[in-house]
Formats: structure tokens, sequence, C-alpha cells
């Protein structure tokens, strides 16, 4: 699926600190964004700026108008985290606070981006993320002939950073593309047994939710 647009997903969480919206944070102004939008106060067209006074403090600063430090929240920090989520540096909730996960992601962006990984995200950092997501370089082929479950991408106020594969237990798993294991095991955050795959062109497919590992 495409991207959202990140002032969409901002306007979006910024609705959820107001209790008017319970839906994913997936930057697109559809019914039931345009439904919590009619119920605010002061509020015109998803991107007015009379919109984002109506949310007070939330909305003062648009993406791009400060430096975006730890302990910092509102309307860009929210902006930030959607962008860094579609980039692949998803930071744990969508929530408009930078915190402890966001600053990780945004120095593993950083990092990636080739700036300099000092966790503020200034017009360089954002300039970076305005650009589109990237795209894998090399073919890859499907691991497993299964059923798709959930995809990349939003999920309620978090970001599903992968592909669900809907196979039974015990079911083969293959490498996507030629590559070199770069980790075999157990690891916290969710994916259970893991295996990491390196390819060239500095790709690496992740095979999580694995019942063993041989």
């Amino acid at each position: 699926a495409s991207a959202g647009a990140a002032e969409v997903a901002a306007l979006q969480v910024g609705l959820t600190v107001r209790d008017l919206y319970d839906g994913d944070i997936d930057g697109y102004a559809g019914p039931q964004t345009l439904s919590a939008l009619s119920r605010l106060p002061g509020a015109t067209t998803a991107l007015a700026p009379a919109t984002r006074a109506a949310l007070g403090g939330f909305g003062a600063h648009p993406l791009g108008s400060r430096p975006l430090v730890a302990g910092t929240s509102g309307w860009d920090v929210a902006a930030l985290q959607f962008l860094l989520a579609w980039h692949g540096f998803p930071s744990a909730a969508i929530d408009g606070v930078l915190g402890y996960h966001t600053e990780r992601a945004l120095h593993h962006f950083q990092r990636w981006a080739g700036l300099r990984a000092d966790g503020v995200a200034g017009a360089s950092t954002v300039a970076a993320l305005r650009r589109p997501p990237p795209t894998c370089p090399i073919a890859l082929a499907w691991p497993v002939d299964a059923p798709l479950g959930n995809g990349f991408g939003p999920r309620g106020n978090h970001f599903h950073a992968g592909i669900d594969l809907l196979a039974k237990a015990g079911t083969t798993v293959r490498a996507a593309a030629p590559g070199r294991v770069a980790y075999a095991g157990r690891i916290d955050g969710g994916w259970g047994k893991l295996v990491v795959v390196a390819h060239a062109r500095r790709v690496r497919t992740m095979y999580a939710h694995l019942s063993t590992v041989t």
C-alpha cells in the first residue's frame, strides 16, 4: 500500500488525543477521520491552520517549524513518527511524543540516510523523510506459499513493519533471495524466533514467528 500524508496522520493523532478518533493512524482523510474532524470545535478542512489552532498546543508546530529533540510533543512529532515508520523505522506508538522509541528510530534513520546521527530532527532530516520511501533494489521471492495476513502499514496507533504469511506451524521457510545468515535465534519485541539473511546491495530480509530454527 502507498503511504498516506504525514500531516493527515498528525491530525488523526490530535483527534485521538481529544477522544474524537479511534481508527488507524494511516494518513488518509477518510470518512472516519472527516467525521471526527466535524466534531472538533473551530476546525475547518483537514490541513487548514484553523484546524491546527483548534487542537490547541498540540497543533502549534507544523513539521519543519522547529528542531525536534527528545521530550518534545505535538503535531510535528506525530508527522515525524509517521514518516519514520514508512521509511522502515517505526517507533512503537505514533502518539506525538518524542520519547525513547522515537529517538532510537530517529538515530537509526539518520545513520541509514547518511546524516549526522544526533537525534535531532532538523531541516536535513525532515527533507530526507519527505522523499519517497525506499524500494528494494533486488528481486525477492515469496518465502512461503501461504495466504497473506496483515500487510505492511498502520495498525491502530502502531505500525506493522512486516508482512504476515498464514502458514501452518512447521512449514518450511525459504530465503527470499541468495544470501548468508546474519542472525538466528530468539529476539524480544514481538519477533519470537527469527532468522535474518543478508543479501546483495545491503538488503536484509527477516523471517519472524518461526516455530523452530535449524
